[in-house]
């Protein structure tokens, strides 16, 4: 079975099990942070956005309140006027039409002999058809005012709509002679009945131009489309009065333009992201507003490198920041591994050193922490170890006035060392099996009484030494000069024989005082007491 070992540094441990959780941990909050800042800022631009499209289409609203305004107020006139003559109406119409100077044309149209009721009169006059319904048409078609009666009575919108549910009308945008404009109708009533509608025809050719000047943060641009989608101002003029957006949708199978489509028609507004159908397809944002009155829709269209500039900034300020904290975090993980691991990898060393014999280290660290103390204690062990070490040393050197203070009661090594030093000396001081330079004469005079005792041994083994030898002399001479003078010499001893014993009995008290002595004393006494048997003590 494989053994998965651990990194052996305590240092790579902790950079191991600390840093990679933690730059996770902050990474994935650094992109939460991220994501929730970088949605608020898109929502923000979005509204921006939108602000933008609102203010183009309450402008717009503004123009078709003041065409609205004069259909009505044309309206108004008409109804102020029941018995006025066909020909001063037509006057007021004229009036009305040059004063009003976004105007193309103005009317007011009656239904058959809905004005005075004398229709067949009137056939063919000024502001009359070919059956004399009266329906006179000022306008500037052809660059220059002129009156024609209304055409198309029972197919425009701009009559059946408001004579139906009498509510005031902005026709979808057509094209009339050659010119794209919209027609704004107003009912008018006589004895609350709908009798006919005032009219002003507006060109939408000046709106194309003011919104094609407009640009929506630096190289947007907006477009304007009716309730059912045909398009009134855009960067392709090919377009405008001629295709729907719906249609341009399906030919770019772009289904983001016909959401856009759909929410101009229902009124709604709506943000989406999709390619531009004019420019190079490039990526883009598209915003819609509706238009209060008459529910067009005024869309605004902006690179999204543009819309999201700013949040694409910030993004990019954020993740900076965020790797400055992580590489700073990294940084104080390794100062504190660091601060945390070089006192233990200097307490590790002196261990090791320790291990292996050497006592002569030093641990420097000052710390007041956990691992200041470790190292504080054990640089107390080394201490003392090396304090045991030089009382060693003296002790191997001969010298046991070495004087150690244990630790504490628990301290083994040093009760125990103090017992060995006490049994040496008394060792010394009984047996003399120690003889240590420094102290041989001290030693030598310790004990008077077991030197007292020595003396006397070593006395009487003398005495025994010396009778043998005289015996053995006497035994000699009686064989060779016979047994009379062996007997003479038993009894007393010739003066020749005795002196070898005398001889021997001054040399022994000379070198039999004490062992130092005779450590002193050197080749003189080599031999003296050699005649001691296996096993007998002095």
């Amino acid at each position: 079975m494989s053994v998965i070992r651990s990194p052996g540094s305590l240092r790579t441990k902790l950079l191991l099990y600390l840093l990679p959780p933690m730059l996770v941990g902050l990474g994935l909050l650094a992109y939460l942070a991220i994501a929730q800042v970088t949605e608020a800022q898109q929502a923000s631009r979005y509204a921006q956005l939108n602000e933008i499209a609102t203010q183009e289409a309450n402008r717009f609203d503004g123009s078709v309140q003041a065409g609205l305004a004069s259909a009505r107020g044309l309206a108004d006139m008409a109804e102020a006027l029941p018995h006025a003559s066909r020909q001063a109406l037509i006057g007021v119409v004229k009036r009305t039409i040059q004063r009003t100077p976004d105007a193309v044309g103005m009317s007011v149209g009656y239904e058959p002999n809905g004005f005075d009721g004398k229709d067949a009169l009137h056939r063919n006059e000024p502001g009359s058809d070919a059956t004399g319904r009266f329906g006179p048409y000022w306008n500037f078609l052809t660059g220059k005012l002129r009156l024609d009666p209304l055409v198309d009575w029972d197919t425009g919108d701009w009559w059946n709509i408001p004579r139906r549910t009498g509510q005031e009308l902005i026709t979808e945008p057509y094209l009339y002679q050659g010119v794209l404009m919209t027609t704004y109708s107003a009912p008018i009533r006589r004895n609350g009945r709908v009798i006919g509608v005032g009219t002003m025809d507006s060109s939408l050719a000046g709106l194309d131009r003011r919104l094609s000047r407009t640009k929506v943060l630096g190289s947007g641009y907006p477009m304007l489309i009716s309730n059912h989608g045909m398009f009134v101002s855009g960067p392709d003029k090919k377009l405008i009065g001629t295709v729907t957006l719906q249609q341009l949708a399906h030919k770019l199978h772009d289904p983001a333009l016909a959401r856009i489509a759909d929410a101009v028609r229902r009124g709604k507004s709506i943000t989406v992201t999709t390619r531009d159908p004019f420019h190079s397809h490039q990526p883009v944002v598209i915003s819609t507003s509706p238009v209060t009155h008459g529910q067009w829709g005024l869309i605004v269209v902006a690179p999204k490198s543009e819309v999201f500039a700013e949040v694409s900034k910030l993004r990019t300020t954020l993740a900076i920041l965020a790797t400055i904290v992580m590489l700073a975090l990294v940084a104080l993980v390794l100062l504190i591994a660091s601060r945390l691991t070089k006192p233990l990898g200097e307490v590790t060393a002196a261990a090791e050193q320790l291990a292996v014999g050497d006592v002569d280290i030093q641990v420097d660290v000052r710390s007041n922490d956990e691992v200041g103390r470790m190292a504080r204690a054990f640089q107390r062990i080394a201490d003392y170890q090396r304090t045991i070490a030089d009382a060693a040393k003296r002790v191997a050197a001969k010298d046991l006035r070495v004087e150690l203070q244990p630790a504490s009661e628990s301290d083994l090594l040093g009760h125990s060392f103090v017992a060995l030093v006490t049994h040496l000396r008394a060792i010394v001081g009984h047996d003399g099996l120690l003889v240590l330079g420094a102290d041989r004469r001290r030693v030598a005079r310790h004990g008077r009484r077991y030197r007292r005792d020595r003396r006397h041994r070593r006395r009487g083994r003398t005495r025994r030494r010396c009778a043998g030898a005289g015996g053995r002399a006497r035994s000699r001479r009686g064989r060779s000069h016979g047994a009379g003078r062996t007997v003479k010499r038993r009894a007393g001893g010739t003066r020749r024989g005795r002196r070898p014993a005398r001889a021997l009995r001054r040399r022994r008290r000379r070198c039999g005082r004490s062992t130092g002595d005779r450590l002193d004393r050197g080749r003189d006494c080599r031999g003296v007491g050699r005649d001691r048997r296996p096993g007998q003590q002095e």
